[in-house]
């Protein structure tokens, strides 16, 4: 079931909350609206709002009211291919400025073994990947916006976050923990 106003009023005196749907339908724009009123950090990983299921099968699909949510949103994680989804443009740089001009003040995109790149401040920082086998990739976004996130808590730079965030998706994907 869709998260509702009623599951997300108790959320008071948080300073950041992370929103990480599966699908499109999970978190509807308006709580998502209300997470923000208290003045709590708004963190989004969009991969959920980007894709449907096709016959029990999960595809890429259309974003639909993304560029009116995006208002309510801090912090913005998304893959390079979701960029592209959110707004089309030529660069990573472009992209990325496109996407803050709807509201997020960083926005990250990764590029898996290829690192992340992370706009902040009128700034893109080059994010690299440390060098390791890939055992397992399921959860690196996931381990790596959390990171991020842990950082963004301590007061870090973005490129602090970054560079802690990138260590421990490598350490994910390598089966260190």
């Amino acid at each position: 079931d869709p998260f509702s106003i009623e599951d997300v009023s108790v959320i008071k005196n948080y300073d950041i909350v992370h929103v990480g749907p599966l699908m499109p339908t999970d978190f509807p724009i308006d709580v998502i609206e209300k997470i923000k009123e208290n003045n709590t950090v708004v963190s989004l990983d969009v991969q959920g709002f980007v894709r449907k299921l096709k016959s029990s099968t999960v595809v890429k699909n259309e974003w639909k009211g993304g560029r009116k949510l995006l208002k309510f949103v801090d912090i913005l994680k998304c893959d390079i291919d979701e960029s592209q989804m959110i707004v089309k443009n030529k660069t990573l740089k472009r992209t990325a400025q496109a996407i803050a001009a709807l509201g997020p003040k960083d926005v990250i995109i990764t590029k898996g073994s290829k690192g992340s790149h992370i706009y902040s401040n009128n700034k893109l920082l080059k994010i690299n990947a440390p060098k390791t086998k890939t055992i397992d990739a399921t959860g690196a976004g996931d381990t790596y916006v959390a990171g991020y996130l842990a950082k963004k808590l301590d007061k870090k730079p973005a490129a602090e976050c970054g560079r802690f965030a990138a260590k421990l998706a490598a350490q994910k994907i390598s089966g260190r923990f």
